[in-house]
């Protein structure tokens, strides 16, 4: 009895599996962007010259920066997700579903 109450579809709707699905999204691009985004602006804002006294306004704007592109990567992410399965899901069905096409006798 159990078995049949777990193996019933869900009736989510629509609009719940896509949030869901941004939000799966936007999680895995910021976390992505957590790891290669520090080496990356680290690359950006070297300080050109070895003997410089003070790189505090580099480093200021090099987190502006960080902060900014993790924002766009968390929307690129989201978006690309939401694609994804929108394109993934449509295939399923495409497959799951028979065919209708008649045969001539």
């Amino acid at each position: 009895m159990l078995g049949a109450a777990m193996s019933a579809p869900s009736s989510s709707s629509p609009a719940k599996r896509t949030l869901l699905e941004a939000i799966v999204g936007a999680f895995l691009g910021f976390v992505g962007w957590n790891f290669i985004g520090p080496a990356t602006i680290g690359l950006w804002y070297q300080p050109l010259s070895a003997g410089a006294l003070s790189c505090g306004p580099t480093v200021s704007q090099g987190l502006s920066q960080f902060v900014f592109v993790g924002f766009w990567v968390t929307a690129v992410a989201a978006i690309g997700t939401v694609i994804l399965m929108f394109v993934i899901r449509r295939k399923l069905r495409a497959r799951s579903a028979p065919a209708t096409g008649t045969t001539p006798a």
